[in-house]
Protein backbone atom coordinates (compact mmCIF):
# COMPACT_ATOMS: atom_id res chain seq x y z
CA UNK A 1 0.00 0.00 0.00
CA UNK A 2 1.23 3.44 -0.92
CA UNK A 3 0.52 5.51 2.19
CA UNK A 4 2.87 8.28 1.10
CA UNK A 5 0.81 8.93 -2.04
CA UNK A 6 -2.43 8.73 -0.04
CA UNK A 7 -1.15 11.32 2.46
CA UNK A 8 -0.05 13.56 -0.42
CA UNK A 9 -3.53 13.25 -1.98
CA UNK A 10 -5.25 14.03 1.33
CA UNK A 11 -3.09 17.08 1.95
CA UNK A 12 -3.51 18.31 -1.60
CA UNK A 13 -7.28 17.72 -1.53
CA UNK A 14 -7.54 20.00 1.50
CA UNK A 15 -5.19 22.69 0.18
CA UNK A 16 -5.31 22.56 -3.65
CA UNK A 17 -7.79 19.99 -5.02
CA UNK A 18 -7.03 21.02 -8.60
CA UNK A 19 -3.53 19.53 -8.25
CA UNK A 20 -4.97 16.09 -7.42
CA UNK A 21 -7.41 16.29 -10.31
CA UNK A 22 -4.60 17.13 -12.73
CA UNK A 23 -2.45 14.30 -11.40
CA UNK A 24 -5.25 11.79 -11.81
CA UNK A 25 -6.36 13.17 -15.19
CA UNK A 26 -2.92 13.19 -16.77
CA UNK A 27 -1.96 9.73 -15.51
CA UNK A 28 -5.27 8.19 -16.69
CA UNK A 29 -5.98 6.57 -13.32
CA UNK A 30 -9.56 7.27 -12.45
CA UNK A 31 -9.92 5.23 -9.30
CA UNK A 32 -7.51 3.97 -6.72
CA UNK A 33 -6.73 0.28 -6.86
CA UNK A 34 -4.80 0.79 -3.62
CA UNK A 35 -7.08 1.02 -0.53
CA UNK A 36 -4.57 3.06 1.51
CA UNK A 37 -6.58 6.30 1.09
CA UNK A 38 -9.69 4.58 2.48
CA UNK A 39 -7.75 3.03 5.35
CA UNK A 40 -6.14 6.33 6.27
CA UNK A 41 -9.46 8.15 6.11
CA UNK A 42 -11.06 5.49 8.34
CA UNK A 43 -8.13 5.85 10.76
CA UNK A 44 -8.57 9.62 10.88
CA UNK A 45 -12.31 9.14 11.44
CA UNK A 46 -11.39 6.81 14.34
CA UNK A 47 -9.20 9.52 15.85
CA UNK A 48 -11.94 12.11 15.32
CA UNK A 49 -14.51 9.84 16.97
CA UNK A 50 -12.24 9.22 19.94
CA UNK A 51 -11.54 12.93 20.36
CA UNK A 52 -15.23 13.81 20.17
CA UNK A 53 -16.10 10.94 22.50
CA UNK A 54 -13.58 12.01 25.12
CA UNK A 55 -14.74 15.62 24.90
CA UNK A 56 -18.52 15.16 24.75
CA UNK A 57 -19.53 11.81 26.27
CA UNK A 58 -19.57 10.63 29.85
CA UNK A 59 -18.60 6.96 29.54
CA UNK A 60 -16.22 4.69 27.67
CA UNK A 61 -19.13 2.80 26.04
CA UNK A 62 -20.57 6.02 24.66
CA UNK A 63 -17.13 6.96 23.31
CA UNK A 64 -16.82 3.60 21.54
CA UNK A 65 -20.35 3.94 20.10
CA UNK A 66 -19.60 7.45 18.87
CA UNK A 67 -16.34 6.27 17.28
CA UNK A 68 -18.08 3.39 15.50
CA UNK A 69 -20.81 5.78 14.37
CA UNK A 70 -18.20 8.09 12.83
CA UNK A 71 -16.47 5.25 10.97
CA UNK A 72 -19.35 3.06 9.83
CA UNK A 73 -22.16 5.59 9.39
CA UNK A 74 -20.55 8.96 8.71
CA UNK A 75 -17.84 7.54 6.47
CA UNK A 76 -18.56 4.10 5.02
CA UNK A 77 -22.38 4.09 4.83
CA UNK A 78 -22.77 7.64 3.56
CA UNK A 79 -19.93 7.18 1.05
CA UNK A 80 -21.56 4.00 -0.26
CA UNK A 81 -24.97 5.68 -0.55
CA UNK A 82 -23.53 8.69 -2.39
CA UNK A 83 -21.39 6.47 -4.63
CA UNK A 84 -24.33 4.21 -5.50
CA UNK A 85 -26.58 7.18 -6.26
CA UNK A 86 -23.90 8.80 -8.41
CA UNK A 87 -23.19 5.51 -10.18
CA UNK A 88 -26.80 5.15 -11.30
CA UNK A 89 -27.64 8.83 -11.84
CA UNK A 90 -24.50 9.68 -13.81
CA UNK A 91 -24.98 6.59 -15.93
CA UNK A 92 -28.57 7.55 -16.72
CA UNK A 93 -28.30 11.34 -16.97
CA UNK A 94 -24.89 11.65 -18.61
CA UNK A 95 -24.45 8.17 -20.02
CA UNK A 96 -23.57 7.22 -23.54
CA UNK A 97 -26.31 7.22 -26.11
CA UNK A 98 -28.05 10.41 -24.97
CA UNK A 99 -28.46 12.97 -27.74
CA UNK A 100 -28.35 16.73 -27.37
CA UNK A 101 -25.94 17.06 -24.44
CA UNK A 102 -22.82 18.73 -25.82
CA UNK A 103 -19.61 18.07 -23.93
CA UNK A 104 -21.08 15.40 -21.68
CA UNK A 105 -18.59 12.69 -22.67
CA UNK A 106 -15.29 13.67 -21.13
CA UNK A 107 -12.25 11.49 -21.17
CA UNK A 108 -12.15 9.21 -18.15
CA UNK A 109 -15.74 9.38 -17.01
CA UNK A 110 -16.94 6.98 -19.70
CA UNK A 111 -14.58 4.72 -21.60
CA UNK A 112 -14.60 4.64 -25.36
CA UNK A 113 -17.33 2.53 -26.91
CA UNK A 114 -16.03 -1.00 -27.48
CA UNK A 115 -19.20 -2.51 -28.89
CA UNK A 116 -19.76 -4.98 -26.06
CA UNK A 117 -22.22 -2.74 -24.19
CA UNK A 118 -19.90 -1.96 -21.27
CA UNK A 119 -19.84 1.83 -21.41
CA UNK A 120 -20.80 2.87 -17.87
CA UNK A 121 -18.93 4.83 -15.26
CA UNK A 122 -16.90 2.74 -12.80
CA UNK A 123 -18.25 2.28 -9.28
CA UNK A 124 -14.71 2.60 -7.92
CA UNK A 125 -14.50 6.08 -9.42
CA UNK A 126 -17.78 7.07 -7.76
CA UNK A 127 -16.62 5.70 -4.40
CA UNK A 128 -13.30 7.57 -4.66
CA UNK A 129 -15.08 10.84 -5.41
CA UNK A 130 -17.47 10.35 -2.48
CA UNK A 131 -14.51 9.47 -0.22
CA UNK A 132 -12.69 12.62 -1.31
CA UNK A 133 -15.78 14.65 -0.49
CA UNK A 134 -16.09 12.90 2.88
CA UNK A 135 -12.56 14.07 3.67
CA UNK A 136 -13.40 17.68 2.90
CA UNK A 137 -16.76 17.57 4.70
CA UNK A 138 -15.14 15.98 7.75
CA UNK A 139 -12.52 18.70 7.83
CA UNK A 140 -15.12 21.46 7.60
CA UNK A 141 -17.75 19.88 9.86
CA UNK A 142 -15.84 18.28 12.70
CA UNK A 143 -12.57 20.17 12.83
CA UNK A 144 -13.76 23.69 12.12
Amino acid sequence: MDFEMAIWEMTSLLITPKKVFRSIYYHNTYHRADPSFTYLLAFFMLLTGLAWGIAYTSSVGATVRLTLLFIFVHFIFISLVVATAAYFLVGRLLGPGLKGLPGRRRMGLFPEATGDGDEGVEFGYCFDVSGDNTLRNTKMGYHG
